[in-house]
């Protein structure tokens, strides 16, 4: 699946969190944890809804927070017991 189309569906399955109100429109963060086949990380996005509008607009996406799995990979040098 594209970070595309899972940002989209996470962002619609999940609340955002509303940052900051200003004369702009109004700010939201939103966290997911993304999987991969060696790490997971944590994706932040934000968004804005510009003042007198209804449509959010993403800003921002960047990972938070990168978590590596201790798995076994090719190559890796193991003791067998």
């Amino acid at each position: 699946m594209a970070i595309t189309d899972r940002i989209l569906q996470v962002v619609l399955a999940n609340d955002v969190e509303i940052t900051d109100e200003n004369e702009y429109g109004t700010r939201y963060v939103m966290d997911f944890r993304a999987f991969g086949p060696r790490a997971s990380a944590v994706i932040r996005t934000a968004w804005i809804i510009d003042e007198g509008d209804t449509i959010p607009r993403l800003t921002s996406c960047f990972v938070n927070k990168m978590e590596m799995n201790n798995e076994i990979k090719i190559l890796d040098t193991v003791a067998v017991t």
